[in-house]
């Protein structure tokens, strides 16, 4: 994460193994992330920030065509483009029109644009979506209860009732968490259900020390994904599945242990559900390590106190002995006899 707090950018792979504290996170050959990642410690609701503000930066991707003047260029990655769209540069607070979309000629998306602003992008310029359109909207499910009607057997034909939503979605929800597997694989009955010991630490200040403890969990998140037809819905999917790729590392490198596609549920015909809507449920599988710190004062001196007491036990000192309670709680003695 940079020092402003904004996630990285999907294409930033190649700063892991040459900036500041990415060094140690990636592999210096392949330059790929590390499973095991020492920059922090993520959870379920940090992943939920991270795919959102990746989400933002990855549909709104754009590559100027310096042949012409830093205006025209292709968003490769846009799921849906839309004349008239805005979005801002995160770099300046610059905003930006889409005036032109290009399509070739069977009517299918190019991803070519032309935008109009006050100040001409540069590869290094980030832009968003800004709120009032956005190709793919991503949130927290709502509350199905007050929904209207869902799952009903004749949702094609209650569906022509029901207003037709403008942008594709994906719900974030937990389907589970729980202590990992400690043979690393989720089949395991063996499971780390506590904290468990992982390094100390200079406390900052002389009389302090840290010791870090840390548990491991596995997690099921589930994306619902929604289309207002079956194409549109079909085709997020994959677009889905090509946009996780290529992010997984960035939620590597802040702390998630790792994120893998895990299943596809059966498509669900909805009706009143939030409009007409198709449905795609995807699952994918999250290795996490929650982390905490306790603090210790550092000892500077050990005072011990020694009392020389006669074990009543010995019937002679010169005799070695062991003993151990019976179950009255009375010391046995047992003689140990020369060989």
């Amino acid at each position: 994460m940079h020092p402003d707090g904004r996630i990285e950018r999907f294409d930033e792979i190649s700063s892991v193994s040459a900036f500041g504290p990415y060094a140690n996170t990636a592999d210096p050959v392949t330059r790929m992330v590390y499973a095991q990642q020492r920059m922090r410690s993520a959870t379920l609701e940090d992943l939920y920030t991270f795919v959102a503000d990746s989400l933002d930066m990855y549909q709104a991707y754009f590559i100027p065509d310096f042949a012409y003047d830093g205006f025209r260029g292709t968003m490769p990655y846009a799921f849906d483009l839309r004349r008239g769209a805005k979005l801002v540069n995160l770099e300046n607070e610059v905003e930006y029109i889409i005036e032109e979309v290009v399509v070739d000629r069977n009517g299918v998306e190019t991803g070519e644009v032309l935008l109009s602003g006050d100040q001409a992008l540069s590869v290094t310029d980030t832009l968003v979506f800004q709120e009032d359109y956005k190709p793919v909207s991503f949130r927290r499910p709502a509350p199905r209860v007050d929904a209207g009607t869902d799952w009903e057997n004749d949702a094609d034909i209650t569906r022509q009732d029901t207003p037709r939503p403008w942008t594709a979605l994906i719900d974030f929800s937990v389907i589970r968490e729980e202590p990992a597997a400690l043979d690393n694989t989720a089949r395991s009955s063996v499971r780390q259900r506590r904290p468990a010991f992982r390094q100390t630490v200079d406390g900052g200040e002389p009389t302090l020390n840290k010791v870090i403890y840390g548990q491991e969990f596995d997690a099921i998140v589930r994306f619902d994904l929604w289309g207002a037809t079956h194409s549109q819905a079909e085709r997020l999917v994959y677009w889905f599945y090509r946009f996780m790729d290529n992010t997984r590392w960035v939620y590597r490198a802040n702390g998630i242990k790792d994120i893998l596609f895990l299943r596809r549920h059966q498509d669900q015909p909805v009706g009143k559900y939030r409009h007409l809507l198709y449905h795609r449920p995807v699952d994918y599988q999250v290795r996490l390590e929650h982390l905490h710190t306790a603090q210790f004062r550092k000892l500077e001196h050990i005072t011990l106190y020694v009392s020389k007491r006669q074990s009543s036990v010995l019937e002679a000192a010169t005799n070695p002995v062991t003993g151990r309670p019976d179950f009255t709680g009375v010391a046995a003695t047992v003689r140990v006899r020369d060989a």
